[in-house]
């Protein structure tokens, strides 16, 4: 904003993100362009920024560069901000004219850092020139420091937030049942392969594209449903509850975990179908964003398994929603927002998760046993009694879900009133 304030009208501002519809960096991106209008709204004269125009540009896109090179070339560019050291980062070094703030997104600091010496030089030669690098974690700063030898002079620590008010409405509105299962494009079809951002699956599209194979729903009448929102690839590991979720089925047939996300790793959702056919597990694709909050809304719990975080924005968004608790894979990103047994659950392994999983749906069953016997009728079906596997070190005693769910709602509005500053 000081950069915006001290330039000449007329002003604008890039706002630069990876494209991929159904990842948190896209979610982000949306999120803090819709911030910044509205800061720069009539309403708040005061700061001189009503006219400024947020431009949004898909940094992943086939004509990325040649768009910011020519908006720079306006001379109207104030300032640039990217979520992304690698694929935002590549555009914002070739313009050291304008300043920019990079944004940590996660996989560019835990992944593309040790995947080739050319990342590493982007991601380094992005935050030294940068005259602000923003991570949501300590742990997230604390390892771009160490990438640059702790040459940065500061990072600033702002927690991954959501917009908690649009969650809040969705609460109140979702209350239609679910709409008929996403359409996602076919496994060979190329727009599912990361690199090809210009053809992705939108959510728009989620729940109305006339082509490609259905995902008919078959696990619509199970009463304990689980929910791993998480886009097809590596880094997600999708696959890592598969097995045991199948097998725990078996045990128990009112179960069953629902996969959704955006397909972009063919090879993976191939997989992923032939492990799942028949199963009480399944894949539907890309949802729209409100069949993703009546999920959520419905579950027992949200799951995530990445191998690496930023911060998971679906994570917090089950939190915001403050309807079922969260599930997670003990990895950095996701320990900096969910305690376990304070604001969700951890788990190391698919055996512990199964473990802390049956304990939620013991307790969903004892609680709609006090439902019944208190309405006068009989017992529901379903054993009541199923407990976690004390052998797993995660889930001894299990904190009652709805205390543990208030407390990630009181956690994630706080991360979103300091966001807001």
């Amino acid at each position: 904003l000081d950069c915006l304030q001290a330039q000449e009208m007329p002003r604008v501002a890039v706002l630069l993100s990876p494209t991929i519809v159904g990842t948190g960096n896209h979610t982000t991106c949306m999120r803090i362009a819709k911030a910044l209008r509205s800061t720069m709204s009539p309403e708040k004269k005061q700061r001189n920024l009503e006219d400024v125009e947020i431009v949004v540009v898909p940094a992943m896109s086939e004509h990325a560069a040649e768009k910011v090179h020519k908006l720079v070339a306006t001379g109207t560019v104030a300032c640039m901000m990217g979520i992304h050291c690698v694929k935002s980062g590549q555009h914002l070094i070739k313009h050291p004219g304008i300043p920019f703030a990079i944004i940590l997104g996660g996989t560019d600091i835990n992944e593309f850092a040790s995947r080739s010496s050319k990342d590493q030089e982007t991601i380094v030669q992005c935050l030294e020139m940068a005259h602000e690098v923003v991570a949501f974690s300590d742990t997230l700063g604390d390892a771009a420091q160490q990438l640059c030898k702790k040459r940065l002079k500061a990072v600033s620590i702002i927690p991954q937030a959501v917009d908690v008010e649009e969650i809040k409405r969705f609460a109140e509105t979702a209350t239609a049942p679910p709409a008929p299962p996403a359409t996602s494009v076919p496994v060979d079809k190329q727009e599912r392969c990361e690199s090809s951002s210009s053809h992705e699956t939108t959510r728009a599209q989620a729940d109305t594209c006339p082509s490609g194979r259905a995902r008919v729903s078959h696990t619509r009448a199970k009463r304990h449903v689980f929910l791993l929102p998480a886009s097809i690839r590596q880094v997600k590991d999708p696959l890592f509850l598969v097995e045991a979720f199948i097998a725990w089925s078996k045990e128990d047939p009112t179960v069953a975990l629902r996969i959704i996300g955006n397909p972009l790793d063919a090879k993976i959702v191939a997989r992923l179908d032939a492990m799942t056919k028949g199963t009480a597990v399944e894949f539907l694709g890309l949802v729209s964003r409100a069949n993703v909050m009546r999920m959520m809304r419905d579950c027992v719990a949200v799951l995530n398994t990445s191998k690496s975080e930023g911060q998971c924005g679906s994570i917090l968004e089950a939190m915001a929603l403050a309807k079922c608790p969260v599930l997670v894979r003990g990895i950095p990103g996701n320990l900096d927002i969910v305690a376990h047994n304070e604001t969700g659950y951890i788990f190391d392994d698919p055996k512990g998760c199964v473990a802390i999983a049956k304990s939620l749906v013991a307790q969903r069953v004892a609680a709609e046993a006090k439902i019944v016997r208190a309405t006068g009728g009989g017992s529901p079906a379903g054993d009541g009694e199923r407990m976690q596997d004390s052998s797993c070190t995660r889930t001894a005693a299990v904190a009652d879900a709805s205390e543990v769910i208030q407390r990630a709602l009181r956690r994630v509005q706080k991360a979103h009133s300091l966001a807001g500053e």
